[in-house]
């Protein structure tokens, strides 16, 4: 007989350092020696009492220890054998169903402190070999014990075990499995565990419903998980593609265009917009509605065009998004998407502008409405916008939009709107080189310069140089 324990020492203290010492020295031989003698002692009074293990708590946690030990050590072999063992011995037959409080989600050992019943024991040692990933002794273990816990099926769904999923799902309620069969699909959505996704839904899993108004489709866009993805897209109709989560209210398209741009990685970055941009049109193509309203505007499209900045990657999510039927011309909460493109003046913009142009958006104003409009922009200060479209005379965007506005003469009206500007400030005495500067408008100083003579530039020049000594650094 192996005496493990000295009668004059608490087997709890030499359980946890002891027993570690030795199973790194020749784990694999002591182990062995553990499986001969332990569990034929656990059933025998005289030695029990010998070694002060006078409950059944003491008994199993002494089991909880040699186990912990031995996946720690990675002796499946023995470990197997010795589970095995204390099954023949019948240590496991006077336990009940471990229910909802035998399961932890610890991530360390199992530990003395308030285990309180055998079942609480070997249930966190469950739980402890089902985050290892051993899926041999998880399985043995639940071979032996009387399961009916739905949280051991959620923890095994959350390390890609579909072993232990399977034998887990097998103990569990009809009841009990539709609400489990769903918290596991999100939490496989979530976590990439693709092979216990495909288990689930061979098992009867509905990715139609929601677990706490999150539904998988969702949980697989939101962490990009593209296989995950693949394989929920049988199993989904339009409904099921354009339903909303509860907390945000996006679709599964709408929670992919919140994850662009997100990381702080460029290298990052770039991959997860990749991604994106592929998942999104795996989506659109199996039904996704590129037109759903996002938050409290008409589109995603009309959303973007409301921004202070516009990414490449959202302008080629646009452009999926209008490849696949959404009308770019459909007035707003805030007008079209075009004129609140022009309103927000975002930066970057301009690839956005022309898309919108190249896919048959029109501004509707008239000529004298669009006069009127240059001259309140000219009197702003954020014209990087304009001059990025306009006063650059860019020769792609300058024929789009006069070809989609349906006047030639839309330079000649950024060039009146400055002789406008022009005049007023030579009537008011003001220097209109020093306004044009201030407001980054090339245009008002090239008109200005027209209408000047030499001497009167230079005179200007040298009042600015005056007023702004560091423009001429």
């Amino acid at each position: 007989m192996l005496k493990i324990i000295p009668k004059s020492i608490d087997w709890g203290e030499v359980g946890r350092s002891g027993f570690e010492k030795k199973f790194q020295s020749d784990p694999a031989v002591f182990m062995h020696r553990l499986t001969e003698a332990i569990p034929h002692q656990l059933l025998n009074a005289e030695w029990l009492n010998l070694h002060h293990i006078t409950t059944k708590q003491h008994q199993y946690r002494l089991i909880s220890v040699v186990l912990t030990a031995a996946i720690n050590a990675q002796t499946t072999d023995s470990t197997s054998r010795f589970i095995r063992t204390l099954a023949q011995a019948g240590v496991f037959s006077s336990l009940p169903p471990l229910d909802t409080k035998s399961c932890f989600f610890k991530l360390d050992p199992p530990k003395e402190k308030g285990m309180n019943d055998p079942c609480r024991i070997l249930g966190e040692t469950l739980s402890y070999c089902i985050q290892k990933g051993d899926e041999t002794v998880a399985s043995l273990l639940i071979d032996e014990i009387t399961l009916n816990n739905e949280l051991f099926l959620l923890k095994a769904c959350r390390h890609n075990l579909p072993q232990i999923v399977t034998k887990i799902a097998s103990r569990l309620s009809e009841e009990t499995k539709a609400a489990t069969f769903t918290h596991g699909l999100v939490l496989c959505c979530e976590k990439g565990a693709l092979e216990t996704l495909k288990t689930l839904l061979s098992l009867g899993a509905n990715p139609l419903s929601d677990h706490n108004g999150v539904y998988p489709v969702h949980a697989a866009c939101k962490n990009l998980e593209s296989d995950c993805l693949n394989a929920l897209l049988p199993y989904l109709n339009e409904t099921g593609l354009n339903a909303r989560e509860e907390m945000t209210g996006h679709t599964p398209l709408q929670v992919l265009f919140t994850r662009l741009e997100r990381s702080y990685d460029m290298e990052q970055r770039a991959r997860d917009n990749l991604k994106t941009l592929s998942m999104a049109s795996l989506i659109l193509a199996h039904g996704a509605d590129p037109s759903a309203p996002f938050g409290l505007e008409s589109s995603i499209l009309h959303d973007l065009c409301g921004r202070w900045s516009v990414f490449p990657s959202e302008v080629a999510f646009v452009k999926l998004l209008i490849d696949a039927g959404l009308n770019p011309t459909s007035p707003g909460r805030r007008g079209s998407p075009i004129n609140r493109l022009f309103q927000s003046q975002p930066a970057g913009g301009a690839e956005l502008f022309k898309l919108l142009l190249m896919k048959g958006e029109t501004p509707y104003w008239t000529k004298d409405q669009n006069i009127t409009w240059i001259e309140q922009f000219f009197c702003r200060k954020t014209t990087r916008f304009l001059d990025e479209f306009f006063l650059s005379y860019s020769a792609t965007l300058s024929n789009l939009f006069l070809a989609a506005a349906g006047y030639a003469d839309f330079v000649a009206a950024v060039k009146e709107s400055a002789q406008k500007i022009v005049e007023d400030c030579r009537q008011k005495e003001k220097n209109p080189l020093e306004l044009a500067w201030i407001m980054q408008q090339p245009t008002i100083e090239d008109t200005a310069k027209s209408t000047l003579s030499a001497p009167e530039i230079n005179e200007l020049e040298e009042e600015m140089e005056l007023h702004f000594p560091h423009r001429f650094l």
